[in-house]
């Protein structure tokens, strides 16, 4: 996938296990929506293993970052 605005590397998991197991149509959904509002956008967190959301997460070992369809971003 490629992608204007971001690389896949920012959606890495922050743990360090290298994944980034994103949504190919979140990432095309994000990357318009970033075209819209024409200033950058900052993951702060992309896709999240199960074991690290567990860690920070309410949602444990599930939830919308361990499928790859959410992203936690700064301006």
């Amino acid at each position: 996938m490629s992608l204007q605005h971001f690389a896949l590397a920012e959606f890495e998991c922050r743990c360090g296990c290298g994944r980034a197991e994103m949504n190919a149509t979140f990432l095309a959904q994000l990357d318009t929506l970033r075209s819209i509002y024409g200033k950058p956008l900052t993951v702060t967190s992309g896709y999240r293993c199960p074991s690290y959301n567990a860690k920070v997460s309410s949602t444990g070992m599930t939830g919308p970052h361990t499928t790859g369809k959410a992203a936690d971003k700064g301006c």
